[in-house]
């Protein structure tokens, strides 16, 4: 429905909840990547922390490119 998408409060609330999942991503991987002493994120760090929280694992549990590194 095209009317659905010029809804700003929709588009503002997935700009949100996108934003949430990107922050707290990088934030439990970059926890990952200096408890391992890792002067970057590498993608590793990533895969960890994804799993190591419930409710972003259930949310990339699907995502074939984050558990397997192929699209």
């Amino acid at each position: 429905d095209s009317a659905l998408l010029n809804d700003s409060e929709v588009i503002s609330r997935a700009r949100q909840y996108m934003a949430y999942i990107f922050t707290e991503t990088l934030e439990l991987a970059g926890t990952r990547a200096i408890d391992c002493h890792h002067v970057n994120i590498v993608p590793s760090d990533i895969r960890i922390a994804v799993c190591n929280d419930p409710a972003l694992r259930s949310l990339f549990k699907s995502c074939r490119m984050l558990w397997y590194g192929t699209k």
